[in-house]
């Protein structure tokens, strides 16, 4: 018996030993697997924080290059409407120019025609006075004759004075508004050549019947040579004056 309870104790002692030993493998297998998992803990904590630092460093490098291109492209789009706004200015000033100098001179072709108006309207006065006076004076001299023929006594009449023409009942200051031009011979063109020198070396204009009166011209030629010269564009008429252009 006594074998047999000491046979048991040894088996039940060996079993204890046998657990105590494995228990101690088991703790040292745990701790083991501990150490292993806090060494690959820090394996990814400094992994992560390499990735973490430098993806902080990529997106600094990565704003600061957008905030560069952002300020380049302000300074950019800064230049260009300046110097937009500086064409601006010049055309501008040179549309100013331009109308300036277009006032100036329409100002002054208002004055000019203004002053050749008058000078037309003061020319047809001083010939419609020299009507009256001519008009007058053969009123008078008709008025005498008739005196003397009723007191019986012949007088010799004075030749008669042919008045000059007055512009009011003048046509051939139109004329050459209608006249047609016809052949244009050698001495035609000679004779419209002259009239243009004439009236090129009188910027102050001349009117039919002065031409007329220079160059022996009837009425019809003399409408046939400023209406060619017209129609060449190498003169104009305003009001009664004719002009070389």
């Amino acid at each position: 018996m006594r074998e047999e309870m000491r046979g048991l104790a040894q088996s039940i002692v060996a079993s204890h030993e046998a657990r105590v030993t494995g228990l101690a493998s088991i703790r040292r297998d745990v701790s083991a697997q501990l150490q292993e998992l806090e060494s690959t803990r820090r394996d990814a904590s400094r992994t992560l924080h390499g990735h973490l630092a430098r993806g902080r460093a990529d997106l600094r490098a990565s704003v600061s290059a957008q905030l560069q291109e952002l300020a380049k492209a302000h300074a950019d789009l800064r230049a260009s409407v300046s110097a937009q706004l500086q064409e601006l200015d010049r055309a501008h000033n040179a549309m100013a120019q331009r109308q300036r100098e277009g006032l100036t001179k329409v100002h002054a072709d208002l004055d000019g025609a203004e002053t050749r108006r008058k000078a037309g309207v003061h020319s047809w006065m001083e010939e419609v006075a020299a009507g009256h006076r001519a008009a007058r004076e053969e009123w008078q001299n008709l008025a005498a004759t008739m005196q003397a023929k009723r007191a019986g006594v012949m007088v010799a009449e004075a030749p008669a004075k042919v008045a000059p023409a007055v512009p009011m009942v003048e046509a051939p200051e139109e004329e050459e508004e209608t006249v047609e031009v016809g052949e244009v011979t050698e001495e035609f063109t000679t004779l419209a050549g002259r009239v243009f020198e004439y009236l090129a070396n009188h910027p102050d204009g001349r009117r039919l019947t002065e031409l007329q009166q220079e160059f022996g011209l009837g009425r019809f030629q003399a409408a046939r040579v400023v209406k060619n010269l017209i129609n060449e564009g190498k003169a104009r008429k305003q009001n009664l004056l004719y002009f070389a252009t």
